[in-house]
């Protein structure tokens, strides 16, 4: 009984099956001849054989297959048996080459998990479980650490124009990594802080939070408040309410964001946008695991459009 086993199973791992090769970008078409290929090959197996007909062996590129619209994330023995086909089938299977896997520079330690990163021209930083923000420069250098959250850190975000880092939803005055002091601390929301943006000027923070809300948080001191150039933001939401725990100051939320029915997960204002005109920087888009994706009126505090995908929740909102 053993015996015959390992009989069946090497008789499987023999069998072939005729596939047509059919690229997606002209550079990488090979023949359209059906060529015979071991029905356990999966996308590492089929590249080489493709980067083999191209003779880029020496300098592989990786493909994603594809058959019939769909991602080969198996076998082609895997496929066969879905579809309950012999290996008398000729499969015809699209490629495309995907991006490289990436490699690994350098390890930065920390003593728990890592929740977030943000970078800018000069530094980047994490944020993690053991509630400490950490800042490193580009030669991976730890220059400051960040302290006074009182649980894990889950969303930091770098305002490169004020040299401000904002994570959880404290606001620490990094001043190019020299102070570390925080400057806010804001509360309100219910849930985690999931996510953190800013306008161009650095002076209106906002964050996405498990509570399935969105918040606005004005960055400036209160001396600031008079004569500021968030003319829009002036007009449309209240000067945040204000107090002081020991020398901290406490800052409730200026505007609250409405619509989400479940985690708010990404938050993104227009990059391109956000430096021009207050008509241009006046909106926001937000993802959730309600599966919809919307886009908001800063000013108005409204939700001006809705996407509903109703396949996997959404994770992320991005717009460059």
């Amino acid at each position: 009984m053993v015996m015959a086993t390992a009989m069946d199973q090497s008789a499987a791992q023999n069998q072939q099956v005729q596939v047509r090769f059919i690229a997606e970008q002209e550079q990488y078409v090979v023949t359209d001849a059906p060529t015979l290929v071991p029905v356990h090959l999966k996308r590492y197996g089929l590249s080489e054989i493709v980067n083999h007909l191209l003779g880029t062996a020496d300098a592989p590129v990786p493909f994603a297959f594809f058959i019939q619209g769909r991602h080969l994330r198996g076998s082609l023995a895997d496929y066969l048996q879905e579809q309950g086909l012999s290996t008398e089938h000729v499969i015809e299977l699209h490629y495309t080459p995907t991006a490289k896997p990436p490699r690994e520079l350098s390890t930065l330690s920390h003593d728990d998990w890592v929740a977030a990163v943000d970078m800018t021209k000069t530094h980047f930083l994490s944020g993690a479980y053991d509630g400490v923000v950490r800042v490193f420069n580009h030669s991976n250098e730890l220059v400051r650490q960040l302290t006074g959250h009182e649980g894990p850190v889950t969303a930091v975000h770098a305002v490169q124009t004020s040299g401000r880092i904002h994570e959880g939803i404290d606001a620490m005055n990094a001043d190019v990594c020299a102070k570390g002091q925080p400057t806010f601390k804001g509360i309100g929301h219910e849930g985690t802080v999931t996510a953190l943006a800013s306008n161009a000027a650095g002076s209106m923070l906002y964050s996405a939070s498990w509570d399935g809300t969105i918040k606005a948080w004005r960055c400036h001191s209160d001396d600031d408040d008079e004569g500021s150039d968030e003319g829009e933001q002036d007009r449309s939401v209240a000067i945040s309410s204000k107090r002081r725990k020991g020398n901290l100051p406490v800052k409730t939320a200026s505007a609250s964001f409405l619509g989400h029915t479940g985690a708010v997960t990404s938050i993104s204002i227009p990059e391109a946008a956000s430096s021009s005109a207050a008509s241009s920087s006046n909106v926001l888009y937000s993802a959730g695991w309600d599966h919809t994706l919307r886009s908001w009126d800063i000013a108005a505090g409204m939700c001006t459009q809705q996407i509903r995908w109703f396949g996997a929740r959404m994770g992320s909102a991005y717009i460059g």
